[in-house]
C-alpha cells in the first residue's frame, strides 16, 4: 500500500501566496509488504474553500508511484489556481486512503528568510525585541505576521521525521513567537502595514553555515572552482556541503513564495574570491527547482565587522564586492547595503529592525512595484548609492578621478562617524598602523598599487550631484580608487536617500 504525506509545511494558520499558481504537496512512501518496483496510482484531491465554505480551487491528480525500496519517498504536487487576498480560509487534501484538513489559512505574502546566524537571531535576542514582545495581543502589527521554520535537523533519520510533524505555522499568539527571526519579522510587519495583508515567512536558515551547504551538490560538482568545497574541511558538521539543502530547503519546496531573503555570507569568507559564483549558483538552483526563473532575491551585504585583536584581513571587503556583483550581474536579485550597520567587535548585530525595513522598503519598490511609484518611492530612494563609473581627469600639474554613481539622483551627504572612527584607530594602532589625519574612507593609487588617502568633493557645479571627485597630491597618475575597503571602520558618505553608500574598488 502507498502512504500518503502531506509536507508538514501545509498546517493549520498557513499563509499561501497570493495571485500565483499555489502548489500543494508532499511525499509518497511504501506501506506494507507490497513486491518492490510495483507500479501503483494514487489520486490526491486538493480543495481550497473560503470562511463561508464556497470553493475557491480544486484539482485532482492521478499519481503513478514506482517503489524501487522501502527507503524511497516520492513527492507530488497538486496545483491550485492562483488566489486574491482572503483570510479564514480551509484547504482538504483527500487521497484513496486518507484525508487532512487545514483551517484558519490566510492568503497573502509568503516569504522564504534564508542564511545563516544573522538571519537567524531570534527577535527575544535582538535590541528591539522586548517592546516588541511586549505588545501581547500584536495590535503593533504583529497579528499580521506568521512563521513557519523548517525543522532544523541535519541528519534525516526516524527522529527527524518524527519531530518535522509536530511543525507547524505559528501566529502573534503563539509563545514560541520569541524565536523567530528578527529581520524576518521586522520585515513581515512593515510589509504586512503597507499592502495590507497578512505576511507568512518560512524560516530556513542556520548559523556558521556555507551557502554551498544549501545548495544540491550538484551545483558544486560541476564547477571546477565550487567543487573544492567538497573536498575541504567544513568547521560546521551540520552544515556539510547539500546538506541542509537535503534536510530543510527540499522540505519545503516548493511551497509558493513571492521571494528569498537572504543573509549570509560570513563563513563563506576563507574563500571570497568564490562566493560570486558560489551565490550565483545558489540563486540559480533554487530557481530552477521552484521551476521560477525569475523568483526574487532581496539580499544584505554584510556590514561591518571585526575582532577587535585581528588584522584587517580585507575579506569581508571581498565578500561584499562579490554580494554587488551578483545585484548587478544576475536579474531580480536586489542588495541592502548594511555597511552603517555593524557592531564593534561583534558579528551578529543586535539592532535588526533599520536593516529589516531596509530589505522591506526595497522589496516593496522593486518586487512589487517594479519602477511604477505605487508606494511613491523608486529605486533611487530605497538602494545605496552604488559606483557606476571612473574617469580620471588631468590637467599640468594634477590629476583627478571622477566617480559617477545609482541612486544617488539627489546627491550626497557626508557624515562624521566618531565612535566608529576611534574603535578603527583603536584597532588599527594594536597592529602599529597609524590612520591619516583627516579620514575620509577614499583612497587612491598608482601603478605601484601602493593606496592613499585621497579628499573628495561631493557633486559638480554643472549640478550633477550624483557624482565624487577624489584626488591626492601623492598620486600623480590614478590607476585604483576605492572607498571604505575595510572589515569595520567609519562609514562617512551617504546618499541623500539616507542610505550608505555602498563600498567599492576600482581599476581605472
Amino acid at each position: 500500500m502507498v502512504q500518503v504525506q502531506v509536507a508538514s509545511v501545509f498546517s493549520n494558520y498557513m499563509v499561501l501566496q497570493r495571485d500565483k499558481i499555489i502548489s500543494i504537496f508532499g511525499w509518497l512512501s511504501k506501506e506494507g509488504s507490497s513486491d518492490e518496483g510495483e507500479n501503483q496510482t494514487v489520486q490526491i484531491c486538493a480543495e481550497l474553500l473560503d470562511s463561508n465554505g464556497s470553493l475557491l480551487a480544486k484539482n485532482l491528480r492521478q499519481i503513478e508511484f514506482t517503489q524501487t525500496d522501502a527507503a524511497t519517498r516520492q513527492k507530488w504536487i497538486v496545483q491550485l489556481e492562483p488566489q486574491k487576498q482572503n483570510e479564514d480560509c480551509t484547504l482538504t487534501v483527500t487521497w484513496n486512503t486518507g484525508s487532512a484538513a487545514f483551517t484558519n489559512i490566510a492568503i497573502g505574502e509568503v516569504w522564504l528568510a534564508g542564511g545563516q546566524s544573522n538571519m537567524e537571531l531570534e527577535l527575544q535576542n535582538c535590541l528591539e525585541g522586548p517592546r516588541e514582545l511586549a505588545d501581547i495581543n500584536g495590535e503593533q502589527g504583529g497579528k499580521n505576521v506568521r512563521f513557519y521554520y523548517t525543522n532544523k535537523l541535519s541528519e534525516m533519520n526516524d527522529a527527524f521525521y518524527a519531530i518535522e510533524k509536530k511543525s507547524c505555522w505559528q501566529t502573534w499568539n503563539s509563545p514560541f513567537k520569541k524565536a523567530w527571526s528578527a529581520v524576518g519579522y521586522f520585515f513581515a510587519k512593515k510589509l504586512a502595514q503597507d499592502l495590507g495583508c497578512t505576511v507568512g515567512l518560512i524560516g530556513c536558515n542556520w548559523g556558521g553555515t556555507s551557502a554551498s551547504t544549501w545548495m544540491r551538490r550538484e551545483y558544486l560538482e560541476r564547477d571546477e572552482d565550487l567543487a573544492t568545497y567538497l573536498t575541504e574541511p567544513c568547521s560546521n558538521p551540520d552544515g556539510q556541503p547539500g546538506m541542509l539543502y537535503r534536510s530543510m530547503v527540499n522540505r519545503v519546496l516548493p511551497y509558493t513564495i513571492k521571494g528569498v531573503l537572504w543573509y549570509q555570507g560570513e563563513s563563506d569568507d576563507h574563500k571570497p574570491h568564490a562566493y560570486a559564483k558560489l551565490f550565483s549558483k545558489l540563486i540559480d538552483n533554487w530557481r530552477t527547482d521552484w521551476n521560477e526563473p525569475e523568483l526574487p532575491f532581496v539580499f544584505v551585504q554584510l556590514p561591518g565587522f571585526r575582532k577587535e585583536s585581528d588584522k584587517d584581513f580585507k575579506h569581508w571587503c571581498l565578500i561584499r564586492a562579490a554580494q554587488e556583483k551578483v545585484s548587478r550581474m544576475v536579474q531580480n536579485t536586489w542588495m541592502t547595503c548594511a555597511l552603517d550597520l555593524g557592531q564593534f567587535n561583534e558579528i551578529h548585530p543586535k539592532s535588526k529592525r533599520v536593516l529589516a525595513e531596509r530589505l522591506e522598503q526595497n522589496a516593496l519598490v522593486n518586487v512589487y512595484d517594479k519602477g511604477q511609484k505605487l508606494h511613491g518611492k523608486t529605486a533611487d530612494d530605497v538602494l545605496s548609492p552604488s559606483l557606476k563609473t571612473g574617469l580620471v581627469l588631468k590637467d599640468e600639474n594634477s590629476a583627478r578621478v571622477e566617480l559617477s554613481f545609482d541612486n544617488a539622483r539627489d546627491g550626497f551627504v557626508a557624515r562624521e562617524d566618531k565612535i566608529n572612527l576611534e574603535y578603527y584607530r583603536f584597532m588599527e594602532e594594536r597592529q602599529n598602523n597609524k590612520l591619516p589625519a583627516v579620514f575620509t574612507g577614499f583612497e587612491i593609487a598608482g601603478a605601484d598599487g601602493e593606496f592613499y588617502p585621497a579628499s573628495f568633493k561631493l557633486g559638480k557645479e554643472d549640478g550633477r550631484l550624483n557624482l565624487i571627485t577624489v584626488s591626492s597630491p601623492l598620486v600623480k597618475n590614478p590607476v585604483s580608487v576605492r572607498y571604505a575597503w575595510f572589515n569595520y571602520g567609519p562609514v562617512t558618505i551617504f546618499g541623500k536617500n539616507g542610505l550608505p553608500l555602498a563600498p567599492f574598488y576600482i581599476n581605472l
